[in-house]
């Protein structure tokens, strides 16, 4: 079993190579990486997506693993792919920014660890670091 200390220094890294927290001072990314909780999903493919991830609730930072974000046409059933994320980055900035539900379909490609936050608590981030506010326009 990792000891905190050594999954937090891991989370640090990985956050720290991210485009989104790279203009992060060194403390200001500390206290993110502290206030993030880890959670390990293994989930199969086809696991409903609205019973993965609460994107309205929770902002999401892959640590390991690759999903797929994509929408279906409602008219012509027709699946259109439209990120792949994997170790780094982030889902789903747009309800952070507009606070608004988008259907899109997220499917895990390989098992995925993410780390996870309240949506309020990364408005908060946004209204107090200039840099993270920077990096998400």
């Amino acid at each position: 079993m990792k000891s905190k200390h050594l999954s937090s220094s891991r989370d640090y890294t990985i956050l720290k190579q991210a485009t989104l927290f790279k203009s992060i001072d060194e403390e200001t990314l500390r206290q993110m990486v502290a206030a993030l909780s880890r959670k390990r999903m293994t989930l199969p493919k086809d696991f409903p997506a609205e019973v993965k991830f609460n994107t309205m609730k929770y902002f999401y930072v892959i640590v390991s693993g690759r999903i797929k974000i994509s929408q279906i046409n409602p008219d012509t059933g027709r699946e259109f792919a439209f990120l792949l994320l994997g170790p780094g980055d982030v889902f789903d900035v747009i309800c952070l920014v507009d606070d608004q539900e988008h259907l899109v379909q997220i499917d895990i490609l390989e098992d995925v660890q993410i780390l996870y936050i309240f949506m309020r608590e990364v408005r908060f981030w946004i209204q107090n670091h200039a840099d993270f506010n920077k990096t998400l326009c």
